[in-house]
């Protein structure tokens, strides 16, 4: 495998979910026994012996989602792009998939997922800004909100407050000591 250093791990995830798939069909009790046996044999992906994981059936329903939905996004570009005449199917299937894993990343945050939906969202944007026949059926869509605003902005109301507090204690303090003395 001759790949630049940071395709690799993409690559072999990819090639993981996709013996899974394969798998999945036929007998997927002995995936991660017969992928390790796959990556012996085949001496040029011997590296991605390390990124191997089994996948749990949940997770990749969620994977193979989100790969039909940039699917789905790279066809409905690319016969835009080239001015064919194009049917708005793709992207309505990508909306749907997106909002309905964007309700999923609100309601519980799992990392690679939900990142991946957020990725989409820009690319999506960025794509829509350039697109014409289909923009009416291409919604704004929403932005996925996490939890990282109240974690970034926590700290620096509870030092400001410690702060207001403290000043108004010394005033008060000093008044108080004034007066006694």
């Amino acid at each position: 495998m001759k790949e630049t250093n940071s395709s690799k791990p993409a690559l072999c995830k990819y090639i993981n979910y996709w013996f899974y798939g394969i798998l999945n069909e036929t007998n997927p009790n002995s995936q991660y026994n017969l992928l390790s046996n796959f990556y012996d044999k085949v001496q040029s992906l011997k590296d991605c012996d390390a990124y191997q994981r089994p996948i749990k059936t949940e997770l990749y329903g969620e994977v193979k989602e989100l790969y039909e939905m940039y699917d789905n996004f790279e066809k409905f570009k690319v016969a835009s792009l080239q001015q064919s005449d194009q049917k708005c199917d793709d992207i309505t299937k990508c909306i749907s998939t997106y909002n309905k894993y964007l309700k999923v990343c609100q309601n519980f945050y799992k990392d690679g997922l939900c990142m991946n939906v957020k990725n989409f969202k820009y690319v999506y944007d960025d794509h829509r800004k350039i697109e014409k026949k289909c923009l009416e059926k291409m919604d704004e869509l929403e932005l996925l909100r996490t939890d990282l605003e109240c974690i970034i902005l926590l700290p620096f109301v509870v030092m400001a407050l410690i702060t207001f507090i403290l000043l108004y204690l010394y005033k008060v303090n000093k008044k108080f000591v004034k007066n006694k003395f």
